[in-house]
Order: C-alpha cells, then structure tokens, then sequence
C-alpha cells in the first residue's frame, strides 16, 4: 500500500473473480473528484465448483475492498485480516456490483479440513485479556452465532428458497460445525494458557 501510486485501493484474493460490471463501477468511482464516499463495501456470492450460488445462510455478505488512501485505512489480523479505518469519520458506501469468491475443486473436496485449518489459525490470534473478555467473545458472541444458524439463517434458506439453487445442506452445516469448533477451541485455548496470553 505504501507503495501504490494512486490515491484508491482495491484488494482481491487470486481465486477470487471481478466481472465486467464491477470493474465499470469501480471505474466510476475512482474517476469521479468528488465521491459520496471513500469507502466501498460490497455484496459477496459464492462460485463453487463453477456454479453459482444464489442463496446461502451467509447470505446477505459484505467486504470492504475498495477504500480511498485519505481514510489511512490499514489491514489488522494475520488470518482474515480486516481494513481497520474511523468509521465515524468515513462513512461506507456499498457497490452494486457481486464480488464473487471462487471455491475451487480442491477446497470443494477437502472442506472440512480447510474450516477446521482457518478455524485453528484464527483461534492462534486470539488474546483474552480478562475473564469477562473470554466469556463475551468466545462464549457468548459464538453461541448466538451458533444459535442464530441453527434456529433462523438454515431453516429460513430452505423455507424460503428451497435447495436448488442454494448452498447444499452439507456444506451449510460445515460452516456450522466450525463455529463449534471455534468455540471449542477457544475454551481449550483459554483454560490451558490462562488469560492475557
């Protein structure tokens, strides 16, 4: 970033892919002197093994990948870095236009293994610096998020849009099954180093 030559940034995975709409949106926003915003927020859709898919428990998703240098946004976090910015200061906009992530085949195969992986190095950054803290963000926050797929996001996916077009229920509960794990994770994590490490 320190080395980038012009004043907006945009950030992407390389199996991840921008379709001609969303470089046109880009395009106007970085041409124009004087944007509504500085930051840019966009919606997600998953491509798994080619197909696209329309309707996901995750579903609506945003990310942050276009922000303008005058924001002194910075990333934060070795695993699913994040761009930290005054969000009082700077307001986000969100883009019309999908970005879309790619799952190729080998992620589609070994799916498991690649949540349980990224589960576990998202865990090795975590610090709780109190007791309180652990129970706020590794109990609490991961229960009602636990909650929140099992009694609301899964059923309302298949109630509302069926399973055609949707995130098959394998995968769905996959994704639910890493937040267990997480969440057992976290307890172990805490209970065997103790807090502030």
């Amino acid at each position: 970033m320190q080395a980038a030559s012009f004043d907006w940034y945009f950030f992407m995975d390389s199996d991840d892919e921008l379709r001609p709409e969303v470089v046109q949106e880009t395009r106007s926003i970085v041409e124009n002197p004087n944007p509504p915003f500085l930051i840019y927020k966009m919606p997600t859709r998953i491509i798994l093994s080619g197909r696209l898919i329309q309707h996901a428990s995750v579903y609506p998703a945003y990310q942050t990948r276009l922000f303008n240098r005058r924001t002194w946004a910075y990333f934060k976090g070795p695993v699913h870095e994040r761009i930290i910015f005054d969000g009082k200061k700077y307001p986000v906009g969100v883009m019309k236009s999908f970005y879309y992530f790619h799952w190729p085949e080998e992620r589609v195969k070994n799916f498991w293994a690649y949540q349980k992986k990224y589960a576990r190095w998202e865990v090795e950054t975590i610090r709780f610096e109190t007791f309180g803290s652990f129970i706020r963000w590794a109990i609490w926050y991961r229960l009602r998020i636990i909650a929140g797929f099992i009694f609301w996001r899964i059923p309302r996916l298949y109630l509302l849009h069926g399973f055609k077009d949707s995130l098959s229920p394998r995968y769905e509960f996959m994704v639910l099954g890493q937040h267990f794990y997480i969440l057992h994770l976290m307890i172990k994590k805490a209970f065997s180093y103790g807090f502030g490490v």
